[in-house]
């Protein structure tokens, strides 16, 4: 009711909303990325991950690479972009089914890029060539790694 009697005088706030990260937000070795292929016009940069760009060194060349979460602007289903260092412009995208270990993408919780996993992680994660990153899924205590193993970007289930 009270909601209601400050709506009425113009004093009730306004739901905060999620405002859609622009490209004006990615660093500028992102653009060609998405300047000079469709993601830009077939993706918007996704606000349900925050950050919604990581970066590390994920191949081991010792150059920054990206991942960017976006959405599709047709079907509204959430992908992540990868976009190595030494090929700036050509994004590996990687859509919501495609790894047997994390079917869906509204279950990660968050998300963070690493330059290691932990010791004894070389037999979970065959042909890891750097860094990578951790999700924390919605569910207690379930995580997944990305990484790259030089040919294919992979995610699997530690455990």
């Amino acid at each position: 009711m009270l909601c209601i009697a400050l709506a009425l005088t113009g004093c009730c706030p306004k739901p905060l909303l999620f405002k859609t990260p622009t490209l004006d937000q990615l660093p500028n070795v992102l653009l060609p990325a998405f300047e000079q292929n469709d993601l830009e016009t077939e993706y918007t940069l996704n606000p349900n991950l925050n950050p919604f760009y990581l970066s590390g060194n994920f191949d081991g060349d010792g150059s920054t690479d990206y991942a960017v979460f976006l959405q599709s602007k047709r079907s509204q289903k959430p992908a992540i972009a990868f976009v190595l260092g030494a090929v700036p412009t050509n994004p590996i995208l990687m859509g919501e089914g495609e790894w047997p270990a994390l079917k869906a993408f509204n279950k990660i919780a968050f998300w963070k890029a690493t330059s290691h996993f932990p010791a004894g992680a070389g037999t979970v994660l065959p042909g890891i060539k750097g860094g990578g990153i951790v999700l924390e899924l919605n569910q207690p205590d379930e995580v997944r790694w990305i990484f790259w193993d030089g040919r294919n970007w992979q995610c699997v289930n530690p455990e």
